[in-house]
Formats: structure tokens, sequence, C-alpha cells
């Protein structure tokens, strides 16, 4: 994702385009690091081998409820001078393919467990209760996004009434994301290996929490800063 053109008369933008390299540089970065990781767990399969099966969940949350997400949420502020339509059609869409990998992931590790020999505990962790938290939320959010502001779409009067529970929302879900990552992959480092020894996987899996981490602290200040705020265009009215 590019900065879109230049600003508009009158707009300061410190440092956004600085920031926004960094976020796709640690977002690929982070994208990489967890498919290794996955490698360095045997890689990658079907259910019919539970264990590697498992590698698909954090890979795919990585890429759809972390990484897909966060691009979506600073759309706005970094594509500044595209029309607000085009631009709720990319949020949307960014959001949609997200969701699907969420499905898969989601089948992926509930697959891991139930097919197991024997099978492993569901939804006993912490890290399952804020993971799957933020999963019935950001579907709860693609969905009321879609109708209040997309198709059929509200009236504006309360679109705009509406609009800071929705980037709030947003923001919420994006944060118990990052929790829920970090929480996982913390735990799947204990149980696989000797994680003090701090081995291949261990090492790898912590530089990906920092990554993701970092990641999350650009994001969390393109969309907190006042002057990066998208000017409202002529075509949008």
């Amino acid at each position: 994702m590019e900065l879109s053109e230049e600003p508009v008369a009158g707009e300061r933008l410190p440092g956004l385009k600085w920031l926004l390299y960094a976020a796709q540089l640690l977002g690929a970065l982070s994208l990489i690091l967890i498919a290794v990781m996955g490698a360095l767990f045997g890689g990658y399969t079907g259910p019919s081998d539970p264990k590697k099966w498992f590698n698909w969940h954090p890979l795919l949350m990585t890429l759809g409820l972390l990484l897909l997400q966060g691009e979506s949420i600073i759309i706005y502020r970094v594509l500044r001078n595209k029309p607000k339509f085009q631009l709720k059609i990319v949020h949307a869409a960014l959001h949609a393919i997200a969701f699907a990998l969420m499905v898969v992931s989601l089948q992926a590790v509930f697959d891991s467990h139930n097919l197991a020999n024997p099978p492993y505990a569901n939804m006993y962790s912490l890290h399952s209760w804020i993971g799957l938290g933020a999963c019935i939320l950001f579907a709860a959010q693609l969905l009321f996004g879609f109708l209040a502001f997309l198709f059929p779409q509200l009236r504006e009067s309360r679109r705009k009434k509406l609009m800071p529970f929705h980037t709030f929302g947003g923001i919420v879900i994006f944060h118990l994301t990052i929790m829920a990552t970090l929480m996982g992959i913390t735990e799947k480092l204990i149980f696989a290996r000797n994680y003090s020894a701090l081995e291949a996987p261990a090492l790898v899996g912590n530089v990906f929490g920092v990554s993701i981490t970092l990641f999350s602290i650009v994001v969390f200040y393109i969309v907190s800063q006042p002057d990066y705020k998208r000017v409202p265009l002529p075509i949008d009215s």
C-alpha cells in the first residue's frame, strides 16, 4: 500500500509516508516469521495430520485478523485522495477476506484438537477466550458495518452518530487480536518445546511477537494522529 498522491492544500502529514513503510515492512516480516515457525513445527497439511493442520491456524489468523485488519484500519488515512465510496469497498473487501481466513483458521484449530488421538480439550485457555471473543466481535462488526455504511446503508445523520462507535469497535477488536496472538504464540512455544533453551522455534516466535507488537504500535499511531485524519473530498458529497 502506498500513500495516495499528494496531500490536499493545508494538510500536514508529518512522517506518514515513513510510518506506512514501517507498517508494511513489519507486516511482511511478521507473515514470513509465522510461516517459518509453522515450517519448523512440521509444515502444513490437511486434517489428516492434526498437528500439521494446526499450523494453518496462526498463519491464517496473522494474515487475516491481524495484518489485513490492520491495513483496513489505516486505509482511509493512507489512500486519503481516493473517493470515499471506493475506500468503503476496499475496507469492506479486506475485512471480508480476513473473515474467510478467520473461519478456515478456526476450523483448523478445532479439528487439530478434536481429531488428535487422544483428543485435546477446547476453549480452556485465556488465549482461546480472548481470541474467540475477538472473532465474534469481528464478525459482528463486519455485518454491522456492511449494513449501516455500505448496503442498504442508514441515512447520513445516523451514520454520523454511529461512526465513532464503529471506529472505536474496530480499534478494540484489533487490540484484542494482538493480545490473543501474543498469548497464543507463547502458549504454543511453552507446550511444544523447551522454551527456556531458546531453540530456533522459540527464537522465531519471540521475534514474531516483537514484530507484531511494533506493527500494532505503528497502526495505532497512524489512526490516533489528528493530522492524519482524512479530509473529505468534494466528490464524497
